[in-house]
């Protein structure tokens, strides 16, 4: 992006000192980003008073020694971020250019997703998980560039993973529309999704200076919570679900029969989870129900075609799976209905 082209151009002049073009030609107007790799990192698990553990990060980056910790606060956990100063400001102009941050610069506090290989999913599978744990999912969850897959850290409960359990990221919370976030997310050229502190620059100066003043205490002593900007989630729950169901409608081939994968490995007999909550198994009894009837729709378009005919709404390369796909559809059905009758 011009963010990174201009920020990655300005990081270089400002460590080398060269002649500076690049930062004599812009002006405030120009949106910039670097990232600044800590040069200390330490992720810990500490055990609190109460006898539970919790995540802790210390990042040392340009002088300043920033302690992350996770705190338990009215019943819902928070990262609160606190600032040292790690030695004291010199009048010398090359030690300031080291300490001082600068408009543009997000210090990189780490990968938030993926943890594991098994956290990447297609982006339908997750849909359909995000919809029948009641949008649990989405609370951590990132969507991928490149495959329009998503990056999921829960577990077949939709609870934290084990090793997402030790970071510091999930307990972040997300901000609200009238503040201004301390994280930000980011994708590496490799995908991966960073989190990174600090106030970006958006080439406005009047809204840069207006976040420096939620951001400046901290470097006074104070302890802020830290917020990331929301991302994946809904705005709310009954918007989510309607999008959800209007979403299936737009389903290919490919993405029903991902998300059959997920339902079988949920339902299987030999499933780490044997007992389902009543609510999982009428949700999940909805969503397949919804499925078949965007397969049995596909199908029927499909019998319409005319040799030669082509639809932009339709992919005829899984005609073939198609067949197959609603019988899967169809046991499902049967199965979910059986335990709903069992429940009821």
């Amino acid at each position: 992006s011009a963010e990174f082209a201009w920020g990655s151009v300005i990081a270089f002049e400002r460590k080398t000192n060269c002649n500076r073009k690049a930062i004599v030609k812009i002006d405030q107007s120009t949106p910039c980003e670097t990232w600044i790799v800590p040069d200390i990192r330490i992720d810990e698990v500490v055990l609190q008073t109460d006898g539970t553990k919790v995540p802790q990060l210390t990042i040392v980056a340009r002088g300043y020694k920033f302690l992350l910790r996770a705190k338990l606060v009215a019943g819902r956990y928070g990262v609160f971020i606190t600032c040292t100063q790690l030695q004291e400001m010199s009048l010398d102009s090359d030690s300031e250019e080291e300490i001082y941050f600068k408009p543009g610069e997000l210090v990189d506090i780490g990968v938030f997703s993926p943890r594991r290989d098994d956290d990447t999913m297609p982006l339908a599978s997750f849909i359909l998980k995000n919809y029948i744990h009641s949008f649990k999912c989405g609370r951590w969850a990132f969507l991928r560039d490149e495959d329009c897959g998503a990056y999921d850290i829960t577990d077949k409960n939709a609870e934290l993973h084990s090793e997402a359990c030790t970071q510091i990221y999930p307990y972040i919370r997300k901000c609200e529309l009238e503040d201004f976030p301390l994280i930000h997310a980011r994708l590496d050229p490799s995908g991966k999704v960073h989190y990174l502190l600090g106030i970006p620059y958006r080439g406005c100066w009047e809204e840069f200076e207006s976040a420096m003043h939620s951001f400046a205490p901290l470097f006074s002593g104070a302890e802020l919570e830290t917020t990331v900007a929301n991302g994946f989630n809904f705005t709310n729950r009954r918007h989510a679900e309607k999008s959800t169901m209007g979403i299936i409608k737009t389903f290919q081939v490919e993405d029903i029969i991902a998300c059959i994968k997920h339902l079988n490995e949920m339902f299987a007999e030999n499933s780490e989870v044997q007992e389902w909550s009543q609510d999982i198994i009428f949700r999940s009894y909805k969503v397949v129900r919804r499925l078949k009837e965007r397969a049995v729709e596909m199908a029927d378009l499909m019998k319409t075609l005319r040799p030669g005919g082509e639809r932009t709404d339709i992919n005829m390369s899984g005609a073939n799976d198609l067949a197959d796909a609603l019988n899967d559809l169809r046991r499902l059905e049967e199965q979910l209905q059986k335990k709903k009758d069992s429940i009821s």
